[in-house]
């Protein structure tokens, strides 16, 4: 009897503890709103992307709801100064999207869609030893002062796994 009660008592105290997968979509609403009631018809943002010698950000120009421009710069971190390993302009429409590095073609617009559909809502499948009961992964997502989509990622319990959007900076020309 004792044991049983044991065992119910560890099945319980596990369950209770269990981390609810949550992507934060009030949080998402509401940046999403914010974009909408701020975004121009001209603006540019800045994309970020780092590895662990590395750091790569794509400049993209958007007007009138078409991307009239892309820029690559990748440089390396683990000395000073940052030298410059890649780099790359995209200023025509033939032009446009031609390079396979830096983030993607895309208006904001775009990355808001990207964030929602392909990481805040993703559940990591191909884990064996995901359980749906206790999930060790959870999206997230961060804002800047305007409330405008600074960082969406998809993380495991002990760090980032999967996809990641994170933007440096937005400006309206």
């Amino acid at each position: 009897m004792k044991l049983l009660f044991l065992c119910c008592f560890l099945i319980f105290a596990c369950l209770s503890q269990a981390k609810k997968y949550v992507y934060k979509e009030d949080e998402y609403k509401a940046s999403l709103k914010a974009w909408q009631d701020l975004k121009s018809k001209a603006y540019t943002f800045v994309m970020v992307d780092a590895g662990e010698f590395r750091t790569g950000r794509t400049t993209i120009k958007v007007r009138n709801g078409q991307v009239v421009s892309r820029k690559y710069v990748q440089t390396k971190t683990y000395h000073l100064p940052h030298e410059v390993v890649e780099s790359w302009s995209e200023t025509t429409p033939q032009t446009i999207g031609s390079h396979e590095g830096g983030y993607p073609v895309s208006t904001f617009d775009e990355v808001y869609a990207d964030c929602i559909e392909n990481i805040l809502t993703q559940k990591y499948k191909d884990d064996p030893w995901e359980n749906p009961e206790n999930p060790r992964y959870f999206g997230d997502l961060k804002v800047d002062e305007n409330g405008l989509l600074s960082l969406c990622a998809f993380y495991h319990d002990y760090g980032i796994w999967g996809n990641v959007i994170n933007v440096e900076s937005i400006r309206y020309c």
